[in-house]
């Protein structure tokens, strides 16, 4: 994530979460939804009552990352911002925290799953 956004920065001179802010912001989204979009890398910059969906945001990322599950533009794992466990209420030490996160990869295989055949079928193609 850390080499997307320099490599964005570089090219563009702006990163994907700066552009989704100013898109959020034009389309009025809600301030949860921007504040999401915003700071879903880095959950600790976010501010007050809307910082537990960015938090959620980013551990979900971190547990498709491991699981390879999408592309989140690159091959190396993201740094866990230790702000997000406790944004959503969770107390253990980081590394106990991340392993119980990490221990639902075969769950979140079989709900992909039965969202793909879900999609199949909505689509025609079963």
């Amino acid at each position: 994530c850390v080499q997307i956004s320099l490599a964005e920065e570089q090219v563009l001179g702006v990163t994907h979460t700066d552009i989704g802010r100013w898109l959020a912001e034009k389309w009025n989204l809600p301030s949860r939804l921007t504040s999401a979009i915003a700071y879903h890398h880095y959950p600790s910059r976010s501010v007050g009552s809307d910082s537990q969906l960015p938090a959620l945001i980013h551990l979900a990322d971190l547990l498709c990352r491991r699981e390879e599950i999408g592309n989140g533009g690159g091959s190396s794992m993201p740094s866990l911002d230790p702000f997000a466990l406790r944004a959503i209420g969770i107390r253990d030490e980081p590394e106990t925290a991340m392993k119980n996160i990490f221990s639902l990869g075969k769950l979140l295989h079989e709900e992909t799953g039965k969202a793909d055949i879900f999609n199949s079928i909505a689509c025609g193609e079963v």
